[in-house]
């Protein structure tokens, strides 16, 4: 039987602001067999993006595992792991396995993956309850699954407020010094010009 289980992300666009925390859910479906353990490994930019998590669990679990947890293997690649400790605690999982958080570092695009290839030790898998622990993940359909994440610039609205009124202030500032000035040549010269007729 073909595998058909796979993992996908939750909304699959998403748009935040640099500096703004935003979520992420990872969907997993396995069709009719029951799961007792799953791995997720997820490719990011880390200079784009900042995983929400020091190694201590940051992420929000489904229902389908009894534990469910998250690390960073290295900058730009995080890895999510969730088991069911007792056999008879499996069952199919179809739905969302957890909601993962980053922090926006700067303005831009970039895209959330799934790492995926069959037979390489560090890879994402899906593993059924059989005696076998039978990997069933369908690697192309789960590659297939990114997540687009636009970063917009973020509003520097102290910034925008307060160089506005201080041009302005300059601007006023210099016509009426060169009206004053004006003034003060006219009446120089007019002052000037009696003394001379006196």
């Amino acid at each position: 039987m073909a595998n058909i289980a796979s993992f996908s992300f939750d909304p699959i666009t998403t748009t935040t602001q640099e500096g703004q925390i935003f979520t992420t859910d990872i969907l997993m479906y396995s069709g009719s067999e029951p799961v007792i353990s799953s791995d997720v490994m997820i490719s990011y930019n880390p200079e784009v993006l900042t995983p929400i998590t020091d190694g201590a669990s940051d992420i929000q679990p489904g229902d389908f595992f009894q534990i469910t947890d998250a690390k960073i293997l290295s900058p730009g690649k995080m890895y999510i792991y969730a088991i069911n400790q007792s056999p008879s605690q499996s069952g199919v999982a179809n739905g969302k396995l957890a909601t993962i958080s980053f922090r926006a570092r700067k303005a831009g695009s970039t895209e959330l993956r799934f790492d995926c290839i069959p037979f390489q030790k560090q890879t994402s898998q899906i593993i059924t309850n059989d005696p076998d622990l039978t990997n069933i993940i369908n690697c192309t359909t789960t590659r297939a699954h990114s997540s687009t994440v636009l970063i917009e610039a973020g509003n520097n609205v102290l910034g925008a407020s307060t160089q506005k009124p201080y041009q302005t202030w300059y601007v006023g500032l210099a016509i009426l010094f060169a009206i004053f000035a004006g003034v003060i040549y006219f009446r120089y010269k007019r002052l000037s010009q009696h003394l001379k007729t006196s």
